[in-house]
């Protein structure tokens, strides 16, 4: 077997890798690193913009609908995961910790709804109100449980940095 011939696989995979963001053009690209240099977890905020583009040339409101709705599934899928490790949580505090989370990300996940449809018919400013209600709530929840549980802290972490990217798409419209 050639020396090289495990070069090429190799070298396939990180092109490939570093070519996909560039698959959107340049104005799109501008706005994406705009919008995520300025949140806590930019490796995550660049990866789900590009990773979910709905078109190589999405403009900053089409950016801001994407965002909304990522913030809003991945707020659902917490609110969701609180209400399954609460169902077989035997430890009566811990179980009480999870419904105060549950209950929190319920409020979430009704701001996140508004926000969206706010998004969808491009009125910005009652987007970004809504927004700033949805960090409180993750910062209770957070709070409350501590680093009991690394999932969570993760969860946390990433729906207030969907509210970040929100925020400053808002910001920028």
């Amino acid at each position: 077997m050639n020396k090289f011939s495990c070069f090429i696989p190799f070298f396939l995979v990180v092109t490939s890798y570093l070519i996909t963001p560039s698959l959107s053009d340049q104005t799109t690209q501008d706005f994406i690193s705009q919008i995520c240099r300025t949140v806590s977890d930019p490796g995550f905020c660049f990866d789900q913009l590009n990773k979910n583009l709905p078109s190589p040339q999405t403009d900053l409101p089409g950016l801001t609908r994407l965002t909304t709705g990522l913030a809003l599934a991945f707020a659902r899928d917490t609110e969701t995961f609180f209400q399954k490790v609460k169902e077989h949580e035997e430890n009566a505090g811990l179980k009480k910790l999870y419904e105060f989370c549950e209950s929190k990300y319920h409020s979430v996940v009704g701001f996140m709804q508004g926000a969206k449809y706010d998004a969808d018919r491009a009125d910005f400013v009652s987007m970004v109100n809504l927004l700033q209600l949805c960090g409180p709530p993750v910062i209770e929840c957070q709070t409350a449980l501590g680093d009991i549980v690394y999932a969570v802290r993760s969860k946390n972490a990433h729906v207030r940095t969907f509210i970040s990217m929100g925020l400053k798409e808002g910001t920028l419209l």
